[in-house]
């Protein structure tokens, strides 16, 4: 895919008539600015102007009084404050492109749920503790360097076959239902406790860091589990099992399984989970 970058010269100045606004009146060359999917910033944090790219996006905040003039850009300290940002719109017209959130840098609440976005950027939101962005498109999401982040809902984005989630410690919950994830990078989440994962692309999960997961949801198991590192897990449920999963002693607390669609004999010792009090194995081929 060939990359399109033009550099944006703005010219500023201050309208004295016509709409009766102060907001500066922007001259910006037409035609592409970027190959969305390269996740190139083209705001500087420092700029007293953001360039927002997608007039639906613009419109949404023009509707809450963060900008007053249709025209692509918005002053940056209208929007440096926002902490909380719901798009979800069901029955509103859709965002392509979020290009400007990179300057939310005081955003903790992001819900872009229900878009049509195919690229998702927010290592410069350090600050965001909380991220629903199920149902879109996305091919790539980054978030990266996100020290406070602490739940991602990105489930339902069936183009996303890559998440690498380095450099966000805090990382509490992950629902990762229905991509199709083939590689899954969640080692440096050691505080994760609740994970839902259905990708059906032969995804291997190493959970071996994972030490205080308390809920585990796993759809089309195709590799072995390992869950011996996993002491605290107290809920597993995991369907389409074509692989061994594998427990010890360290699992006895363990108090709800589910093991449906088992086609493939597992190696499981009952006597290991005293706190068990609900039990759902079936399938062809069982203990």
């Amino acid at each position: 895919m060939k990359r399109v970058v033009i550099c944006l010269i703005a010219i500023s100045v201050m309208s004295g008539c016509g709409s009766g606004s102060d907001e500066p009146l922007v001259i910006a060359p037409s035609g592409p600015i970027i190959d969305t999917c390269d996740m190139f910033f083209i705001n500087d944090p420092n700029s007293h102007l953001t360039y927002i790219s997608d007039s639906i996006f613009e419109q949404i905040l023009i509707n809450r009084n963060f900008d007053n003039l249709h025209n692509g850009w918005v002053y940056t300290s209208s929007i440096d404050t926002i902490t909380f940002l719901d798009l979800n719109r069901p029955n509103g017209e859709k965002i392509k492109d979020l290009s400007g959130i990179e300057n939310f840098t005081s955003l903790k609440y992001l819900d872009v749920s229900r878009q049509q976005l195919e690229c998702l950027d927010l290592s410069r939101n350090s600050q965001l503790v909380e991220l629903d962005c199920e149902k879109n498109w996305l091919k790539s999401l980054n978030v990266g360097n996100n020290n406070n982040l602490k739940k991602i809902n990105c489930s339902y984005n069936f183009g996303l076959s890559y998440l690498s989630l380095k450099n966000v410690p805090s990382l509490t919950y992950l629902n990762a239902w229905q991509n199709r994830l083939s590689i899954l990078n969640i080692n440096d989440c050691v505080n994760i406790d609740t994970l839902y994962v259905r990708s059906g692309q032969n995804l291997v999960l190493d959970l071996t860091n994972l030490t205080k997961l308390r809920k585990l949801t796993i759809d089309d198991l195709s590799n072995d589990l390992n869950l011996e590192n996993n002491i605290q897990l107290k809920n597993l449920q995991v369907s389409d099992v074509n692989a061994d999963i594998k427990f010890n002693e360290n699992n006895m607390q363990i108090s709800r399984l589910a093991l449906t669609q088992v086609h493939r004999k597992i190696n499981l010792n009952l006597s290991a989970f005293p706190l068990l009090n609900y039990l759902n194995i079936s399938g062809d081929s069982i203990i």
